[in-house]
């Protein structure tokens, strides 16, 4: 990048600067020195030169016709990103902050990227819309400031301004949000106004908005937007309404347990917490919800209901790992075996953790170990893919060491057998074998 001459040696320049300022700029650049050298030349100027010089930094990006493809995006995001860290760390005049930041945001229509991997949204969207956060409290002029944030949602085809009207309630205040309300937006985007009631917290309006967007109903995202939206503005009631209706089998569920966690909590509905979170633990036993059951109604009725859960699990049609980790946890080694052992007919195409599989190879019998290891193998080998190619005879080799142990084969074939299909099937595996030998 370049910058204007400096009559002071970068050594020169680095003793001047505050150590809160040179430690930020160590920790972020410590890989590059050419960018470590730009920061500290933009950390020596005067603060209208470190204006002038990133306006035409932010100018020399939107003139260029470059295309940065997978290869070379990584060099933009380094430039785009020591942009806004200059902008953060030199510019303190809040109508300087905003200026900078306009520009910077309308490069979006500009730079010519492969943003497949999401990183330039990400730029735009969250970083850059921190200093918008940042410098618009103090900036003065707030009918302006509205002109800006209008001409940023407009100008929006990328998706690389939503981030802006995600955080419009921190941008402007409510007067400026109304007022935004009642403009017309050049295309038909619904979600516009929505968006703004629901940054004011006016879910009246939001709820009305959302409506007239959603002839077919609400969806998850929708029902999980409403609940927040009407706990903010104070009525747990209709909050709760929304909540649950929020349908775990489907997209964007996430958030049901946590909004019905914090109605019931300031409802003071204890009964309610308590159903909530036995069928959480009945759901996934995960050990954030065994602390909130322990904290809340003690060691006895999680105990009672570990004993529900314990019979629930051993009643299961279906294998999950997941459910032997639990047994394992929570009964025995030999529960958890059993409960593996009375399904291994339902292993196929299921995915085994690395830390799964070095669980059972340390609490499992040889012919448990051994009908799990068989699953990823003949799925590596099936893939026919190389590079799997060498766990895959890890596997097969600890099988083979294993085998002499299993004294009751069942009705799981042998190990022999099982060698004399995989001979047959995969002979022509050459680079398997020579791992394998």
């Amino acid at each position: 990048m370049e910058t204007r001459k400096q009559s002071k040696t970068l050594e020169e320049i680095v003793a001047e600067l505050d150590r809160k300022t040179l430690n930020s700029l160590v920790c972020r650049h410590a890989d590059n020195d050419e960018d470590f050298n730009w920061m500290i030349l933009k950390a020596a100027m005067s603060k209208n030169d470190v204006y002038e010089d990133i306006k035409n930094e932010i100018a020399s990006i939107k003139k260029s016709k470059r295309f940065y493809d997978w290869r070379t995006r990584g060099e933009l995001y380094s430039k785009l990103g020591n942009i806004l860290e200059a902008i953060e760390l030199n510019i303190t005049d809040s109508e300087q902050g905003i200026d900078l930041t306009r520009r910077f945001l309308l490069l979006d229509t500009s730079i010519r990227c492969d943003d497949s991997d999401g990183g330039l949204g990400e730029i735009f969207n969250y970083d850059a819309v921190e200093l918008l956060k940042k410098f618009a409290p103090a900036y003065a002029d707030k009918e302006k400031l509205e002109q800006i944030v209008y001409k940023l949602i407009e100008i929006n085809d990328c998706g690389c301004h939503d981030g802006v009207l995600e955080e419009i309630g921190e941008i402007l205040p409510e007067k400026n949000i109304r007022s935004l309300m009642t403009r017309n937006f050049s295309r038909d985007r619904d979600y516009i106004k929505p968006q703004m009631a629901f940054a004011l917290k006016d879910a009246p309006l939001f709820e009305k908005l959302l409506a007239e967007t959603r002839p077919n109903g609400f969806g998850n995202c929708d029902l999980t937007e409403l609940a927040e939206c009407w706990i903010a503005y104070g009525d747990l009631g209709k909050a709760l309404e929304y909540a649950l209706k929020i349908d775990h089998n489907l997209n964007y569920s996430y958030k049901k347990d946590d909004l019905l966690e914090e109605i019931y909590t300031k409802n003071g509905d204890i009964e309610a917490l308590k159903k909530l979170y036995s069928e959480n633990f009945m759901r996934s036993h995960s050990d954030e919800t065994k602390e909130k059951i322990l904290k809340n109604f003690g060691i006895d009725f999680f105990n009672d209901l570990v004993k529900q859960r314990i019979e629930m699990v051993e009643n299961l049609e279906r294998f999950y790992p997941d459910e032997v980790v639990f047994l394992l946890q929570y009964k025995d080694a030999a529960a958890a075996e059993k409960y593996l052992l009375a399904r291994k007919d339902k292993l196929d195409q299921i995915y085994f953790h690395s830390d799964f599989i070095k669980m059972v190879k340390k609490e499992f019998s040889p012919l448990a170990q051994t009908i799990v290891l068989r699953v990823p193998l003949n799925y590596y080998l099936e893939s026919a893919n190389t590079k799997y190619y060498p766990t895959a005879a890890k596997h097969l080799k600890y099988l083979t060491e294993i085998a002499p142990l299993v004294t009751d084969w069942q009705d799981v074939q042998p190990h022999d057998e099982f060698m004399e299909v995989i001979n047959a099937k995969h002979y022509r595996k050459k680079s398997f074998w020579r791992y394998f030998e």
